[in-house]
């Protein structure tokens, strides 16, 4: 078609490596697990673990947007995506409240912190400002309001004082059982949350995020580029072999493999090309 040949002329490349995936039509075989946190999530808090770059951020992405779509006839759902990667265990309090409160701005008519998250905004605080979210959100639904905190980079937590995680917890056991909601993703937190010292101990209801299934692995090197190339036989399984399944490397060798096409003129992908690129470096 003539949009396919744009595409090609501007050399077009639909794969995406390092950034989330936040378009559906490029997030491939996670549904099942997606649906599984969803069915999850009106009675626990989940802890998804995985290796880096497995996907873990997308599949939080990929909930957020579900959650605001989701129909339940007993549940209003208002998801908060929160990154804590780089957050000092002073800003925690302050990351949480300023997210939330930016996230849900279209839904609090004005409601604002009530002390500056930027001096010396604490648990306390943080408290406060969340009986009022949720007092603005109650306002808003007959149903039961739920807050869910979509908490990635979680292994921050790690390096933090005892007393924090212990002030965390605290929110979702005591002040806000029934309105408050997590799911936490990060890669070492499994080890450290597993002991039985750990305030987390068996908080969390804990899934695993795996490399792709093999034939979610090759709809992810065949469907995006459907149309525009055309594939040997054998490619989509070559590259599966060469990534393990794992998304983000899928996704870096595609790259390549189009950027090669485009530069080459040629319109078909061989297995040749795929060995000529190899096994990207995982950085």
């Amino acid at each position: 078609s003539r949009r396919r040949e744009r595409l090609r002329r501007r050399r077009f490349n639909p794969y995406v490596a390092g950034a989330p995936i936040r378009r559906d039509g490029m997030f491939f075989g996670r549904r099942e697990l997606v649906d599984r946190i969803l069915d999850t999530i009106h009675n626990n808090s989940l802890l998804l673990y995985g290796e880096r770059r497995i996907g873990k951020t997308s599949i939080q992405h990929q909930l957020s947007q579900r959650l605001k779509e989701l129909h339940d006839p007993h549940y209003e759902f208002f998801p908060v995506y929160i990154d804590l990667q780089g957050t000092t265990e002073e800003r925690f309090f302050s990351t949480m409240a300023e997210d939330i409160f930016h996230e849900l701005a279209p839904v609090l008519n004005g409601l604002r912190p009530a002390r500056d998250p930027d001096g010396g905004y604490d648990h306390r605080d943080f408290v406060r400002d969340l009986h009022a979210v949720l007092k603005a959100l109650k306002k808003r639904s007959p149903k039961t309001v739920r807050l869910v905190l979509l908490i990635d980079e979680v292994d921050e937590l790690n390096d933090y004082d005892p007393r924090i995680n212990q002030k965390l917890r605290s929110l979702f056991m005591k002040s806000f059982a029934e309105n408050l909601v997590s799911v936490v993703s990060g890669v070492e937190i499994k080890k450290q949350w597993g002991k039985e010292g750990s305030p987390w101990y068996n908080f969390f209801e804990e899934l695993e995020v795996k490399p792709l299934a093999t034939p979610d692995a090759r709809r992810l090197v065949e469907e995006p580029i459907q149309g525009m190339f055309t594939l040997e036989d054998g490619v989509a399984d070559r590259v599966v072999e060469l990534t393990d399944g794992k998304p983000y490397l899928i996704q870096k060798l595609c790259i390549a493999l189009v950027t090669r096409l485009h530069e080459a003129g040629r319109r078909k992908l061989t297995v040749a090309d795929v060995d000529a690129i190899g096994r990207p470096a995982e950085d």
